[in-house]
Order: C-alpha cells, then sequence, then structure tokens
C-alpha cells in the first residue's frame, strides 16, 4: 500500500514511474494529499518533465478535489500532447464526457471516441463499447449527433473487430435489439443458440446474459446442469436464475449435494438465503453462524458475508461482521459505512455519533464525515432525532436480490 512509497522515499529519491504509482494508489483509496504531493511532485522537470500520465493524475485529483476547471485544463494538455497514446487520448475523452463541460468540448470528446473506435485496436474495442453502451442509454427518437457513430455502424464493428469476442457481440446484440424491439425474441434465440457451444468463458458471459435480460428459463434450458458444474462462474449464475424463479429446494439440493467447490463462507451464505426463503428458521441461522465462523480472520470475507447478509436482512449477522472488521481493521471504510447504515436504520442517535466520531478519527479531513459528525454531536445536545440525516450512505433496496448478488 501507500506505506511502501514512504518506506522507499526515506531510502532514496521516487523516480516519475514511482510518483506515477503513489498518486494512483493514494487517488483510488481517497488520500488526496499523499496524491495531491505525489501530483506536485511529478508537475517538476525531472526526467523530461511531465507528460500525458502526469496530466491525467492531475486532472483526476482536480476532479476529487473539486476543482473543474482545473481538470479542463489538465486533459486539454492530454489531448493536445503528440506524444500521448491512443489509451491516454480515449481516457482524456472519456473524463471530459464524465465532466459535461461545455458543448463543443463534448463534441471534440466524442469526435476523439468516434475516430479510435473505427481502428482495430484493443482501444478501440473499448471505445465501440463506450459509444453501445452511450446509444443503450439515449432513447431511439433522439436527432443523431454527428460527431458520435451511428448506431449501425457501432453494431457492425463490435461484431467484426478482430479482438471481438462474446461480451462486445452480445452488446451488439443489446444495441440491435434496443433498435428494434419488435426483433427482441427472435435475437435472444439465435444468441442462445450461436453461444450454446462455446467454451466455458463465453458461456458465463452469455449465462449472465441471458439472466440479465430475465430469460432464467432460457439460462437452465440452454446451459445443462453438467455443463454448470465446470466452472464456478457457470454454477453462481445457475444458482441466480433458479433463485430468480423461485426454485430454492433446488439450489439447496446443488449446494448440499453436488461436489461443486465453494468456499465455505459463500456456501453458508447461500444455504442460510435458501432457508429465508423455504421458512426454516433455526437453519438459516445456523448456516449465518457458521458463515461468520469460516470468515473470522479474513476482512476481505467478512466484509462479502456483512454486505450479503444487509442485502438479504440478515441484519444481526450484517452487524456482527461490520462490528468484527471495524474493531480489527478500523480503517476499513466500507464496514464503517455499513455500520453507520445499520444504526441509522435504528435511528440510534448516540451509536450513530459514536461511529461518526470513529471514522473522524481515521479520515480527518472528510468533510462530509465532520459534517455529520458536528450534526449528530448538535442532534445529542438537543435530544433531537436523527430522520434527515442520511450521512452520504445508500439505503438498503427492499428489492429480492439475486441469491448470488452478483
Amino acid at each position: 500500500g501507500l506505506g511502501f512509497w514512504k518506506a522507499l522515499r526515506e531510502k532514496q529519491p521516487l523516480t516519475r514511474e514511482d510518483l506515477r504509482d503513489e498518486a494512483a494508489i493514494a487517488l483510488a483509496v481517497g488520500e488526496n494529499e499523499i496524491a495531491g504531493r505525489a501530483v506536485e511532485a511529478l508537475s517538476g522537470k525531472s526526467e523530461g518533465g511531465p507528460g500525458p500520465a502526469d496530466w491525467l493524475l492531475a486532472a483526476q485529483l482536480a476532479a476529487q478535489t473539486r476543482a473543474p476547471e482545473k481538470v479542463s485544463d489538465y486533459l486539454a494538455k492530454v489531448v493536445a500532447d503528440a506524444k500521448a497514446t491512443e489509451r491516454q487520448v480515449f481516457q482524456a475523452s472519456l473524463f471530459q464526457l464524465a465532466a459535461n463541460g461545455a458543448r463543443e468540448t463534448q463534441a471534440a470528446a466524442w469526435t476523439r471516441v468516434t475516430k479510435i473506435a473505427r481502428g482495430q485496436s484493443a482501444v478501440a474495442l473499448d471505445a465501440l463499447t463506450v459509444l453501445a453502451q452511450h446509444a443503450l442509454s439515449s432513447p431511439n427518437e433522439i436527432v443523431s449527433d454527428p460527431a458520435i457513430m451511428p448506431d449501425t455502424e457501432v453494431i457492425q464493428a463490435l461484431q467484426a473487430h478482430p479482438l471481438s469476442r462474446a461480451a462486445q457481440k452480445l452488446l451488439a446484440i443489446d444495441l440491435q435489439i434496443h433498435l428494434d424491439q419488435d426483433q427482441r425474441e427472435t435475437l435472444i434465440a439465435q444468441a442462445a443458440q450461436t453461444w450454446k457451444t462455446a467454451d466455458n468463458e463465453s458461456l458465463a458471459i452469455l449465462a449472465r446474459w441471458l439472466n440479465g435480460k430475465g430469460e432464467f428459463q432460457r439460462e437452465l434450458d440452454t446451459i445443462p446442469l453438467a455443463k454448470a458444474l465446470q466452472t464456478r462462474d457457470l454454477f453462481l449464475q445457475r444458482l441466480d436464475a433458479l433463485g430468480a424463479l423461485g426454485n430454492w429446494a433446488e439450489i439447496k439440493r446443488l449446494l448440499q449435494n453436488e461436489t461443486f467447490p465453494l468456499d465455505p463462507v459463500i456456501e453458508y451464505m447461500y444455504l442460510a438465503r435458501c432457508n429465508q426463503q423455504l421458512g426454516e428458521v433455526t437453519a438459516g441461522e445456523n448456516n449465518w453462524r457458521r458463515a461468520l465462523e469460516a470468515a473470522a480472520g479474513d476482512p476481505e470475507k467478512l466484509l462479502t458475508l456483512a454486505d450479503y447478509a444487509e442485502k438479504n436482512g440478515a441484519i444481526a449477522t450484517a452487524g456482527t461482521a461490520y462490528h468484527t472488521i471495524a474493531r480489527e481493521n478500523p480503517g476499513v471504510r466500507a464496514a464503517q459505512q455499513g455500520r453507520l447504515r445499520l444504526a441509522q436504520q435504528k435511528r440510534d442517535t448516540r451509536l450513530i455519533h459514536a461511529i461518526l466520531a470513529e471514522m473522524l478519527k481515521q479520515w480527518p479531513n472528510d468533510t462530509a464525515v465532520q459534517n455529520d459528525e458536528a450534526y449528530t454531536r448538535l442532534l445529542l445536545a438537543g435530544g433531537g432525532k436523527t430522520e434527515t440525516l442520511n450521512g452520504g450512505t445508500t439505503a438498503v433496496s427492499s428489492q429480492s436480490p439475486p441469491i448470488t448478488n452478483q
């Protein structure tokens, strides 16, 4: 982690590549101060001075510190630099599109993405994917933008690109369906027929695609059980399809009787969900407990369990898992946020404030945490309630999620 760069800096000056790695990691985990120092060092003249990679990092830092005018300036430097790679120009263009800037800037960014998409490289395939996803998010009735590749060309390019695989070809079918809903059944049936004999990796993509379209029975019919037992992805997609169809007894049978190897934490979680759906209260409680025991000492597994239990209404299990992580690793933000969500559900002002106070110790410069901690402190002083406090967290959906929550 970031401690490595601190230790290395004490032994020797960091190279430009070292600074880029440090800045990228710091930005990824929200350590803007550390990222800022690295980005400032990258703006110096050592090793030939800053280049496109450094401007991209500076733009990301500016975005995270809410300085939009700096974002635009840095990205303009990237696209104007003759040394910028195709990937760097593509990244800068995506950044400009996400920034929702001036119309001219947006049009120029789409023009660059379209130009890249007409190539044969891996970056071109990524650009085609972006164009397809943009088209899928837009109503068919809107007037086409002349800066953006036409939908029919995107479909043809996705199908013909030399690096295009199952995911991209199915995305092309998504776009075809988007353009003509009357062809939905025919296109889905053709896709299932085309890919049902593919390799396991492509089959897993097909299974996820079919489930994503609500074609659960077709997923089961297209990929037989014997095939689904060959890889983890295929097995989990089968569980999702069965769960969506309400066939919890079959899921339970597969988990208990088949020899497919799942991590014990995952297996106990899924069994607990089956028990819930089948009304087996005691068995469900036992399997949640077994999942906690199997995850003990592993923050990543505990976090997976906590998230799954929370989404499936096993609040006691989720609370125990979040608390265990926070006690042993207080810097795991997802665990602290999970504790905060559960406390907010209970409308427990004292507990909310206690958690926010702990978070403030870990992230003293986070203004959202500062504000929420101060607000709950005032509530406690005035005997108020927390109905209006959201704390920047996301409420748990009441909608039943897939068995595997993928």
